[in-house]
């Protein structure tokens, strides 16, 4: 079965049958999203950010090779145009429509000095598109999912040693690919409770506290990084990094006659650090991050009396995980 796609290119309606080959499902609607937006709007950039998106495999396919060459053609980069029409005439040689096309490019008329800016343009667009999609890590919106594992520096001055969560990242590239914004929110739990810090806010002996139980944990924060390096295997961000941290707080269990308990439910804290974040391959990230606790006291209210107690949770917080696909810049990277 053939398909028919026509084609505004130049001034000349352009109608090409292909015979589409194995590919996946996405792959076919990305490709027939890139020649529907050529056929309706003949917008250039629309079409390269739904060719950006086909796989790896479906980049060897002729339909894709087509589309690629009409988004060529519609950038008015003649040259790189007519290198794509004459793959796919390799193997579609009684296409004439197509053959009608090359003729056409081949006797083109001189290009004017706007034309050959934007010759230039669209040939440095493509260089970034040949080997299976734009040659950075950091290049379009996107979200990150992770594990992550906190490491409370202080021994004797929080409630926990040690926390586990879950992260989700929004990440923001701009200023040509140099900066990198970020939303970091996250949700766990808090482990290695610590019997003497609770000993001292409730004002018991260490030897009554029997257990201190897990709380959980949230945090949120914004990040902005710059990126050092930028490649397709390998991406190097450094930044700072400003939040909130909340922890919801388990009354331990006192024994030995005593009792005890925390007077606010939640304990909270502005914090700061620093974050690194190394993206290994398109879709694998590590971040390690220095935050610090801006709290520095607990006070606490019993019957008793009131203790105030140091705090000290500065921690080292180490992420791992895998980055999702997002919206492509297109309209900065072909402008």
């Amino acid at each position: 079965m053939k398909n028919v796609r026509c084609a505004i290119a130049g001034m000349t309606l352009l109608c090409i049958p292909y015979a589409v080959k194995a590919q996946s499902a996405l792959d076919r609607r990305n490709i027939n999203q890139a020649n529907n937006v050529l056929n309706t709007s003949y917008n250039c950039a629309d079409a390269a950010r739904y060719l950006r998106l086909v796989s790896d495999a479906g980049k060897k396919t002729d339909p894709y090779k087509l589309a690629m060459a009409r988004t060529a053609d519609c950038n008015a980069d003649s040259k790189e145009a007519l290198k794509l029409y004459n793959e796919y005439l390799k193997h579609h040689p009684t296409d004439d429509s197509v053959k009608k096309r090359v003729a056409e490019l081949n006797h083109s008329v001189p290009e004017s000095a706007e034309t050959r800016k934007k010759v230039q343009e669209a040939k440095q667009f493509y260089k970034t598109t040949k080997k299976g999609g734009y040659n950075k890590c950091f290049y379009e919106n996107g979200f990150r999912w992770g594990l992550v594992y906190d490491q409370m520096l202080s021994k004797d001055n929080f409630l926990y040693s040690r926390a586990y969560s879950l992260e989700n990242v929004y990440e923001y590239p701009f200023a040509k690919d140099k900066l990198l914004f970020e939303t970091v929110a996250d949700i766990g739990l808090l482990g290695g409770g610590s019997k003497e810090w609770t000993a001292k806010v409730l004002d018991v002996a260490p030897t009554s506290v029997e257990k201190v139980r897990g709380a959980a944990q949230f945090n949120f924060g914004l990040g902005m990084n710059y990126i050092f390096v930028n490649t397709v295997k390998k991406a190097l961000t450094g930044g700072i990094y400003g939040g909130y941290n909340m922890f919801l707080v388990n009354d331990p269990d006192i024994g030995n006659y005593e009792s005890g308990s925390f007077s606010a439910p939640t304990i909270g804290s502005f914090t700061a650090g620093l974050r690194s974040t190394l993206c290994l391959g398109e879709h694998f990230y590590i971040t390690l991050s220095y935050i610090k606790y801006f709290r520095n006291s607990y006070t606490n209210d019993s019957w008793y009396g009131t203790t105030e107690t140091p705090v000290n949770g500065d921690r080292i917080r180490l992420s791992i995980g895998l980055r999702g696909m997002g919206t492509p810049n297109v309209s900065y990277h072909t402008r």
